[in-house]
């Protein structure tokens, strides 16, 4: 056993328990709900074959219900899936009515030791030397199940953050041997992790919003994902307004409890646009970009 450190982050829906427990849907909404979960999770599950394909396996996955557990030893490599992660929610309701139920979700990532034994499930289906190695002799990971607290963690800085929306939330250990530089372009207090790795995976620039700081100096990071998800696109006004869209008919479903989940996000969304607004390379978009946030101010975003 190595308890080896390592990047991990965890996943899932805001709102699902209530959803699914709920007396007022029917059982084929919840089917219709869950079956859309595992549809964003496929998506998901394609992200990452691609990436480990490119980057030897980098990347281990455990999903159970709603939720999905990552863990990487190398910060950026997971940093930038998270992103694909958040990107592939963001876009999968776009071409749903506003019928549709549309789910938000939360994460968070740390960095802490976590070991792998042998899933019960896979044992009690397998032969235990089928288990252990594929016919290659490599190490079967899907047959694993993480431990540690590193997982533990992940799962508490997501659920135990009390902070609303759709965010990916940051420990400070994450960040020790990462630069960041100020990004005093916004009128919010704003970081950027400029490093040769990101344009290995898919992108150029990171921007990070502090979430949380104490007496002491610990702070908290979240990655603000509609900034880096609108970065690399050739159109970031048609990004903004498809998730625009997405928000304004994710409104209704934000009623009676989810109200605080809908209004951070769009405020993370509005802070998403200013950056880019900052940015010499979308001159040729400012205005539509300008009109979209004036969008993001009225009524049909707010409770």
């Amino acid at each position: 056993m190595s308890n080896e450190e390592k990047y991990c982050a965890f996943i899932d829906v805001l709102g699902y328990k209530n959803f699914i427990l709920s007396s007022e849907k029917s059982i084929a909404e919840k089917l219709t709900f869950l079956s859309d979960i595992f549809k964003v999770h496929s998506l998901i599950a394609f992200e990452i074959k691609g990436v480990n394909l490119i980057n030897n396996n980098s990347i281990f996955v455990k999903s159970f219900s709603d939720c999905i557990y990552f863990e990487s030893s190398d910060f950026f490599i997971l940093i930038t899936t998270m992103h694909k992660v958040f990107n592939a929610y963001s876009n999968f309701y776009q071409n749903f009515d506003s019928t549709k139920h549309r789910s938000l979700i939360r994460g968070g990532l740390v960095k802490d030791w976590t070991e792998h034994f042998m899933d019960t499930a896979s044992l009690s289906r397998n032969n235990i030397d089928d288990v252990i190695r594929d016919k290659q002799g490599n190490y079967n990971y899907e047959f694993y199940n993480p431990v540690g607290p590193g997982i533990a963690r992940a799962y508490l800085t997501s659920e135990k953050s009390n902070i609303s929306g759709m965010r990916l939330i940051i420990s400070p250990e994450c960040l020790n041997n990462i630069e960041l530089s100020i990004y005093n372009k916004v009128n919010f207090e704003c970081y950027t992790i400029n490093h040769s790795s990101l344009a290995n995976h898919g992108d150029k620039q990171l921007f990070l919003l502090p979430v949380l700081q104490t007496e002491s100096g610990y702070k908290q990071f979240e990655l603000c994902w509609p900034a880096n998800f609108i970065y690399d696109h050739p159109h970031p006004e048609l990004v903004i307004e498809e998730i625009a869209n997405n928000l304004s008919k994710m409104k209704d479903n934000c009623k009676s409890g989810g109200e605080k989940h809908f209004t951070a996000t769009v405020d993370l969304l509005k802070k998403g646009v200013e950056i880019n607004l900052s940015l010499p390379s979308f001159s040729d978009h400012y205005n539509n970009l300008l009109t979209l946030k004036h969008k993001l101010d009225t009524e049909e975003f707010k409770f």
